[in-house]
């Protein structure tokens, strides 16, 4: 099942409060004195909430993103200090997940080298 992001469960929400109150409003169509009041109550209401949809839609993000710094250099030590939602990002797997693959992969003979020569993950042969 797709995760559904801040955002969007913010504007379903909003577009659920906005068809409430405008099916209310037509079913609260009675004739007082104060009907002028109402009416320029519930149109308020309705203005503030449609402007707030406006304002959530047209930005990508509800929240300031925090940025990840970049670096040159693999280190698994590093890895593993991220957040569990950034790890999960970069390596597109859970911290747990990410260890028993590892653990599965390491002794095959296509990581190992009978070279003495470093090789450095920054500058890849070729």
């Amino acid at each position: 099942m797709p995760k559904t992001s801040d955002r969007q469960q913010l504007l379903s929400e909003l577009l659920g409060v906005i068809s409430a109150c405008a099916l209310d409003e037509d079913e609260d169509n009675s004739s007082s004195l104060d009907e002028f009041d109402a009416e320029n109550a519930f149109d308020t209401d309705m203005d503030d909430l449609m402007d707030l949809y406006t304002l959530v839609s047209s930005h990508r993000y509800i929240s300031d993103r925090a940025m990840v710094p970049k670096r040159r250099k693999f280190s698994m030590e590093d890895l593993f200090l991220l957040p569990d939602d950034n790890f999960r990002q970069l390596t597109r797997m859970s911290k747990p997940t990410f260890v028993f693959v590892l653990g599965e992969i390491e002794q095959h003979p296509i990581f190992h080298s009978a070279s003495t020569a470093a090789l450095s993950l920054a500058d890849p042969p070729g």
